[in-house]
């Protein structure tokens, strides 16, 4: 009756454009059907429910389609969709995303300290070219020239571009945490041509009345 996480990875890479759609206010839409276990790792205890890491590799998908100003629903097809379950499982996805933006400002911090690092150090450099430079001439000074300067653009590197990364990360991140989640009842299979087929054979056809000869 459930889709397999195999297959909505699947569609998710490679038939994107086939699942995601936009709902009737323009946001983009996730529509998929899963069972209530399936949207939990098989790892969690009892009174403690971790998103299924399978279902993290969907929703990677969902923000890399996304743009940033995109407005991201989730629409999941399951069984007993109460209000209560899909509190549940937004709480809970909520949690994680911000968990990994958490994650994410704490590395950015951590690069920002060590592109400040890199760009002492070419200064030092620097300095200490300018500072030789004035007493004696040497090959060495260039090489000193030349460090101070990788050290410098490192750093520009680091700061600039990890902050850049940064912020199109938080975006992404801070989508999934504003996504409407909606729960609603499964939707019921579509019959095979097989099936099809073996209902069109049992339907039995109603003889017509016979007409009454003529005296």
């Amino acid at each position: 009756m459930f889709n397999s996480f195999k297959a909505l990875i699947q569609k998710a890479s490679h038939k994107r454009k086939s699942q995601l759609k936009r709902n009737e206010k323009g946001d983009l839409l996730f529509e998929m059907q899963l069972s209530h276990e399936q949207l939990y790792s098989p790892f969690s205890v009892r009174g403690s429910r971790f998103l299924n890491p399978e279902l993290e590799q969907v929703f990677d998908s969902v923000m890399e389609e996304a743009t940033p100003n995109d407005k991201i629903e989730i629409l999941i097809h399951t069984e007993n969709p109460t209000e209560e379950r899909r509190q549940k499982f937004e709480n809970i996805l909520d949690s994680f995303y911000l968990t990994k933006l958490e994650i994410s400002n704490r590395n950015f911090w951590v690069s920002v300290k060590q592109g400040l690092f890199l760009l002492l150090i070419g200064f030092a450099i620097f300095a200490l070219y300018t500072f030789l430079g004035t007493v004696a001439q040497s090959q060495w000074l260039e090489m000193l020239d030349i460090a101070s300067w990788v050290f410098v653009w490192e750093a520009v590197d680091v700061i600039f571009l990890g902050l850049i990364n940064h912020i199109h990360i938080r975006k992404k991140f801070k989508q999934m945490v504003n996504a409407k989640i909606t729960f609603t009842n499964p939707v019921p299979p579509k019959p095979t041509n097989k099936q099809a087929n073996k209902n069109v054979s049992k339907t039995k056809e109603i003889p017509a009345p016979k007409k009454a000869r003529k005296s």
